[in-house]
């Protein structure tokens, strides 16, 4: 699908996408831009973010550029620094294009930009910026071990179909290894992309705009750089493990969006959902949607940052792994 700009550079079977290094990001697969188009999202409340911090032990403090620089994201910095001291900020906000802006500015300075395409990056605020670079002084001087330990651990998260620490994230790029070639994942559209050889030296992360707020979400990805397991990152957050896939037949998860309707819907994927979710939240796992079970949807949109609007659509069952 053309999206009206040059195609992206083909590596070796890889997508390449810039983030802004070098020039403008484009990607040919997300279609039209609709600059007047927002998602509505149910507003996050102070009371919300403060209790989302502290279920995670974050006290965010000396962002030097709250206005711009979402507090998670900062405080993703601050816990890496502790992982690897010798490591550097390389960057959050950024006036340029793509996901080192905010949605505002991209709209006003390059509307065709493709970090504000999709509905991942219509929601959440206009005026944050969404990415972050963690640079590494041994890499920039060719010794790639520590990058290439953290990049590897990105890339085997992100092609591991029943790991979701990084659904929260569009995508990123590092060193993996010790060529001249960059590595990377685009975490929406699950495939392998490559980028400008800063990447070399620094590891870039874009975030779903309408997630920068979540603590959950960077948690997740900490997780993942600091090498614990996802069944360790389960039992620490209370995640809930993926259900057993149901048996053949019947209507399979992702197949349909689920919702409250007269009569209430039924079947394996509602069953999948209850089970998902929990029985904390959605009662027993009986493969009917009611109101006890679009309650506990609307709960878990809400702790994943996403609209909270009680159906199971793609953008929610794609946050339980479920590709539609």
């Amino acid at each position: 699908m053309s999206n009206g700009q040059e195609p992206v550079e083909q590596l070796d079977g890889q997508m390449t996408i810039e983030d802004g290094f070098g020039g403008e990001a484009t990607d040919p697969d997300v279609g039209e831009p609709n600059p007047e188009r927002e998602i509505e999202h149910e507003p996050v409340g102070d009371a919300d973010l403060a209790a989302d911090a502290a279920r995670f032990g974050a006290a965010p403090s000396g962002n030097p550029n709250p206005a711009r620089i979402p507090d998670p994201i900062w405080w993703l910095w601050l816990r890496l620094h502790e992982l690897e001291p010798g490591t550097q900020l390389g960057g959050i906000y950024a006036d340029k294009s793509g996901y080192h802006n905010t949605r505002d500015r991209n709209r006003s300075r390059w509307p065709g930009n493709y970090s504000i395409r999709e509905s991942e990056d219509l929601g959440g605020p206009a005026d944050k910026a969404a990415a972050f670079d963690w640079t590494f002084p041994d890499a920039q001087a060719g010794r790639y071990a520590t990058i290439a330990k953290y990049t590897q651990r990105l890339l085997a998260s992100g092609r591991d179909r029943n790991d979701p620490r990084l659904d929260g994230l569009r995508e990123f790029y590092g060193q993996a290894d010790t060529d001249r070639g960059v590595e990377g994942w685009d975490c929406r559209h699950l495939y392998d992309i490559t980028s400008d050889s800063s990447h070399l030296w620094h590891i870039h992360l874009s975030f779903d705009r309408d997630k920068v707020l979540s603590y959950a979400l960077v948690d997740a990805v900490f997780s993942v750089l600091r090498g614990e397991t996802v069944a360790e990152w389960r039992a620490r957050t209370g995640t809930a493990p993926a259900p057993e896939p149901p048996p053949a037949g019947g209507h399979q998860p992702g197949s349909r969006t689920l919702r409250l309707t007269n009569p209430l819907m039924e079947g394996a994927d509602v069953e999948f959902v209850q089970r998902w979710i929990g029985p904390a939240r959605c009662g027993a796992a009986d493969g009917v949607f009611g109101p006890h079970t679009s309650a506990g949807v609307v709960w878990y949109q809400r702790m994943r940052g996403i609209a909270a609007d009680g159906e199971v659509g793609p953008q929610t069952w794609r946050q339980m792994g479920v590709r539609t």
